[in-house]
């Protein structure tokens, strides 16, 4: 199963800087998509696009299904969870 995350963040968020770290610790692949550098309406597109309001909005790629997860609290809940089941 080929998985990895997709966080859509910002670069002067506290919560996205933890999910990357979490990541980086976790050795999990992920695609980072960052809006600093994007018009204001860009990151108001996506959140209504995605229906969550805040940044991180993380997904889930496994095996080119896109599934949200949520923002940081719950990106690290998911990723225990799915650790405790593996071990």
């Amino acid at each position: 199963m080929n998985t990895y995350y997709e966080l859509h963040v910002r670069g002067h968020c506290g919560w996205c800087k933890k999910a990357v770290r979490l990541c980086g610790k976790e050795n999990l692949g992920y695609l980072l998509i960052d809006y600093d550098n994007c018009a204001p309406e860009v990151l108001s597109e996506a959140k209504e696009l995605y229906g969550w309001s805040t940044v991180p909005i993380i997904f889930e790629i496994s095996d080119g299904q896109k599934s949200l997860i949520g923002g940081f609290t719950d990106f690290e809940k998911y990723i225990e969870k799915k650790q405790s089941i593996f071990e």
